[in-house]
């Protein structure tokens, strides 16, 4: 019997150590696994600490490229507002231009008609000259015989 309980014991005292020997390498991987990861984030830690300047750069360097982008929009929206001015400036000329050309053409018209009514008019007094000429000419004769005639009575 005290054979039995010293086995048991000693069993137990194996299942101890076993138990002992099991926390202790639980106990050994998880300061390991500790340790392991203490070190990747201080890794980590590092490579933030080394790439935030990096990251603040990079940002600065955004916000200054849209900052010139924006200079650069303006500028466009400024020179295509100044040539939206030459285009209504060239097209208020163009609108003058055309009122001028129509003028013009009017008072080619208007002198025309005048060109016409005095060349009409010519026509007409020449036609009346001749026929006045011709009618002085047919009359001639006959004053002619009347002034012979009074001359011929005094």
């Amino acid at each position: 019997s005290i054979f039995t309980i010293s086995s048991v014991l000693s069993v137990i005292k194996l299942f101890i150590f076993t138990m002992s020997s099991v926390t202790f390498v639980i106990n050994l991987s998880i300061f390991t696994l500790s340790s392991v990861m203490s070190v990747v984030l201080s890794v980590v830690k590092l490579f933030i600490f080394t790439l935030s300047p990096v990251f603040s750069v990079v940002k600065l360097s955004i916000f200054t490229l849209s900052s010139v982008f924006s200079v650069v929009e303006l500028s466009i929206f400024t020179i295509s507002s100044v040539f939206s001015v030459v285009e209504l400036s060239i097209f208020t000329i163009s609108s003058v231009l055309s009122v001028i050309k129509l003028f013009i053409f009017t008072m080619s018209s208007v002198t025309f008609v005048i060109n016409l009514s005095i060349f009409t008019l010519s026509s007409v007094m020449s036609v009346v000259l001749s026929v006045v000429k011709l009618f002085i000419f047919t009359l001639s004769p006959v004053f002619s015989v009347v002034k012979l005639s009074i001359f011929t009575l005094r």
